[in-house]
């Protein structure tokens, strides 16, 4: 059986979906959490070396087979049908082998005043930013791994699910449309991802999961 510190998996995979069921609810805190830790670490996780979580780059996340056919990565310009050209990747997430969870950034890049921008403009903003923008290899690892999912994650921004964005790499949907993928606790906590159109507003809410360089 698999085993994460003392604990094995299975069973720390349900205390880790039981807290952030309470830091949903607002029965505990991401602050009385990070405090938690520092004091004391008894399953093992969520400090030091255990927050490292290594990337199997020999498995690259597959489009058809993890959403549906007609899924593919998008190639070429943004202005173009995504079928020729190079992916419209983030080459150095996907160079990444391993990540230090303590280390992932949630982003809005909301200027003030704004409540939203669209999925173009988040992408166009995290590049100028010179953001590391984590891509779907670090998304199925955390999928695989859901124990291991940031508790930031599992938060709620102004008392909506916070939907983590993944823009490492651009999808192209079985109609043309570029999209990306996100991850989210939802109310019942279950963690779920979908697909959004990149033309689709993104909030607050909507922040993208990114490394400082």
């Amino acid at each position: 059986m698999k085993t994460i510190g003392n604990l094995p998996g299975e069973r720390l995979a349900g205390l880790w979906a039981d807290l952030a069921h309470k830091v949903q609810k607002g029965k505990i805190s991401l602050d009385e959490i990070a405090l938690f830790n520092q004091r004391k670490n008894p399953f093992g996780v969520g400090v030091g070396k255990a927050n490292v979580i290594a990337i199997d780059r020999t498995k690259p996340f597959n489009p058809t087979e993890s959403i549906g056919n007609g899924w593919s990565f998008w190639l070429g310009p943004a202005d173009g049908n995504g079928l020729e050209g190079k992916p419209e990747q983030d080459d150095c997430s996907l160079a990444l082998t391993e990540v230090d969870l303590s280390e992932i950034l949630l982003e809005a890049h909301l200027k003030s005043r704004e409540t939203s921008i669209t999925g173009e403009e988040r992408l166009r903003r995290l590049i100028a930013a010179d953001r590391i923008r984590l891509d779907l290899g670090v998304f199925k690892t955390l999928w695989d791994n859901k124990e291991m999912i940031p508790a930031s994650f599992s938060g709620r921004t102004n008392n909506n699910a916070t939907c983590v964005f993944f823009d490492g790499q651009t999808l192209r949907s079985p109609r043309g449309m570029r999209c990306t993928l996100y991850l989210y606790l939802d109310g019942d906590g279950t963690w779920r991802w979908r697909v959004r159109w990149l033309g689709h507003d993104r909030r607050v809410s909507d922040p993208s999961a990114v490394l400082a360089r």
